[in-house]
């Protein structure tokens, strides 16, 4: 089930291989199916922004505390950078408790994205340069997003690397 959720997020990042939903979200299946906590979490992230999937935030809502649930509270301030990107996740795309009622918090988003993208971690350095490219929750920078773009390439996310072509392009 781990080996099945680590393929799971290489799909969702495009790490090794191209971006699909389609496969991300079997994976993920696979992965939650068999108890795997973090996998439901992402599942579930997945069905509330209707990524990969139809849109349907009821598996997510019904949730108690979902981000208590696998202790990424506690996790994300001991430093695991995964823990800190799935917590911002948490806050960008609905409210930290899993509530239904209380909406996302981009400001807090942005904290934790930071705290993750600083270790590394490339999924949280093209967010939160996807965050100063907008101003959502974060005061908006271009040289900052360019900044953090440039580390998720040199990271491997591909994602980024295509921002930052086409910028590039824009730019000539």
């Amino acid at each position: 089930m781990y080996a099945q959720h680590k393929l799971a997020i290489c799909y969702i990042e495009g790490q090794g291989v191209p971006t699909n939903k389609t496969e991300a979200v079997r994976w993920l299946r696979k992965a939650a199916d068999q108890n795997h906590l973090q996998a439901q979490f992402d599942l579930d992230l997945m069905y509330y922004t209707g990524w990969g999937v139809r849109s349907n935030k009821e598996p997510a809502v019904k949730r108690q505390n979902i981000a208590d649930k696998i202790n990424l509270q506690e996790s994300a301030a001991n430093g695991d950078a995964q823990a800190q990107f799935l917590l911002a996740q948490t806050f960008f795309n609905y409210s930290h408790s899993g509530k239904k009622g209380t909406g996302p918090d981009p400001e807090k988003a942005a904290f934790w994205y930071l705290k993750a993208a600083n270790q590394g971690h490339a999924n949280a350095q093209l967010h939160i340069a996807m965050m100063y490219m907008f101003g959502d929750g974060i005061k908006k920078d271009m040289n900052e997003s360019i900044k953090w773009l440039r580390k998720s390439a040199l990271n491997g996310n591909l994602q980024a690397k295509e921002l930052l072509d086409a910028y590039d392009r824009a730019r000539q």
